[in-house]
């Protein structure tokens, strides 16, 4: 009984090591204003990586009632390659989600992609046809992250930088690297596990 009990715990020890560990790496769900996005008219939100590179996973979008419905709401991935890094560049990912957010609430899109340490990224928003809709706007500052250009608009095929407001948004990623807590499980976990089978399969003594 006692070293079922012991095989248990040392299972569980594994089980809270998990397979991949999901980090905040960019929050600006504060809401002060918002912005517009229709087709012609695009919205675009940068973001800088941290020291480590990391697999991005999603992005939450915290909308206000859209002015018109259309179903042609995308979300992209863009790199900053353009005006030397000052605007969004090339278009990397689509993420999936919803393509009409016509009511007031939080959206998430998800998508994978693996993000270089130390590199400016950009999330742009964009219609493609009918449909207006409105994204809220934070404070000038993320809480989580850096922004070294923050909020630009594309309108009239230029790029507009409006560093005032950044969109309001959390951008989320999976990190192959554990933390500290995480590693001590896994390292009591195998201990466990190692300890249980060489009692069980010790001699028994005359």
């Amino acid at each position: 009984m006692k070293k079922t009990i012991m095989l248990l715990t040392a299972s569980l020890g594994l089980a809270a090591a998990p397979g991949a560990w999901a980090a905040v790496i960019f929050d600006t769900t504060d809401v002060n204003d918002f912005a517009s996005t229709y087709d012609g008219l695009s919205n675009a939100q940068s973001f800088r990586t941290g020291s480590t590179g990391s697999q991005l996973s999603g992005v939450m979008l915290r909308m206000e009632d859209a002015y018109q419905d259309g179903g042609n709401f995308t979300v992209r991935l863009y790199n900053s390659t353009e005006d030397g890094g000052n605007n969004p560049g090339t278009s990397l990912l689509t993420l999936s989600g919803s393509a009409d957010p016509f009511t007031a609430g939080n959206y998430t899109y998800t998508g994978s992609y693996a993000l270089a340490a130390n590199t400016d990224y950009w999330i742009v928003l964009a219609v493609f046809g009918q449909g207006n809709y409105n994204i809220c706007m934070g404070p000038s500052g993320p809480t989580v992250g850096t922004s070294p250009y923050g909020h630009g608009e594309y309108n009239d095929n230029i790029w507009q930088q409006y560093p005032e407001n950044n969109l309001s948004m959390q951008i989320s990623s999976l990190s192959a690297v554990p933390e500290p807590s995480e590693w001590a499980a896994i390292s009591f976990g195998v201990l466990g596990v190692v300890w249980v089978a060489k009692r069980r399969f010790m001699p028994a003594r005359a």
